[in-house]
């Protein structure tokens, strides 16, 4: 994986990424490579497949880096988010728009541009698209961004005590999230992240927070206030708002972008955490 840190840093888990060599599902093309849920997958005739990238010509390798954005998309958005969202029209081509983060533009355009200043920043021209020095400014725009959002996640997470930074959430898309902030989210026991949250559910989460002494519930498929009501009468444990995983919002509500999502989901967790 080292050519893929040499573009995305630390921005991937890679201990939860494989390459394999099998189709996704059965009528996957041979000549496609897919990555839709975190993993990549060729067809096992595929003649673009690789052992070692790091060792394959550049336009292979160029390949690998449009993949592994299709991974990081993934792990930033959840597990299911590209196979929900990414729709057979979507758009490869774009312009660089002034301002523009890279979240505002379409899945497969992102990653394009990811590719693309790989190919650049590695010497190779690419038709039809600026030259480095425009990707290399809004990178390092973006970059400064991230960084600074960093910093602000890692101050809201020291603020909150130690013993409290535990929550229960139907949500399975935060592991690179508390692994990266030192938040541990605990799946509530028997109950589907689809399926809506019965009376026998609430009561077998509110054994678990009693057990586990956690502070905060963030559990959205539960239609009945009463049975959240329950959960914190019986355990004091704080009910909390939405938390952003497999979707971004609106582009004009508080998830907008990838930078707005993340903020917006710490600001309720130091909500919820807050002793």
């Amino acid at each position: 994986m080292a050519l893929a840190r040499s573009v995305f840093g630390s921005a991937i888990d890679y201990s939860q990424v494989t390459v394999r060599r099998r189709k996704f599902f059965p009528l996957q093309p041979r000549g496609v490579t897919m990555a839709p849920m975190g993993h990549l997958h060729f067809h096992p005739q595929a003649a673009h497949y690789c052992d070692d990238f790091a060792a394959a010509p550049i336009e292979s390798q160029g390949h690998f880096i449009h993949e592994m954005a299709h991974v990081w998309q993934t792990q930033t958005l959840g597990r299911w988010y590209l196979v929900l969202r990414r729709h057979p029209w979507c758009r490869y081509d774009y312009a660089l728009r002034p301002g523009w983060t890279l979240s505002q533009y379409g899945l497969e355009q992102q990653a394009e541009i990811v590719r693309h200043a790989f190919l650049l920043r590695s010497g190779e021209q690419v038709p039809g698209v600026g030259g480095k020095e425009a990707y290399a400014a809004r990178a390092g725009a973006y970059l400064a961004k991230l960084d600074a959002l960093d910093a602000e996640i890692r101050a809201a997470v020291a603020r909150i005590p130690a013993d409290r930074r535990r929550i229960v959430t139907s949500h399975d898309a935060f592991a690179y999230f508390g692994k990266a902030y030192g938040i541990t989210f605990v799946s509530p026991q028997g109950v589907s992240t689809e399926a809506e949250v019965s009376a026998k559910n609430v009561a077998r989460i509110i054994r678990q927070i009693r057990a586990d002494k956690i502070p905060a519930v963030f559990i959205e498929n539960v239609s009945d206030p009463r049975l959240m009501e329950r959960i914190t009468k019986e355990t004091g444990a704080k009910v909390g708002g939405r938390l952003y995983s497999d979707a971004l919002s609106a582009q004009d509500g508080p998830a907008g972008t990838y930078i707005d999502m993340m903020r917006s989901n710490i600001r309720e967790l130091s909500m919820a955490l807050s002793s």
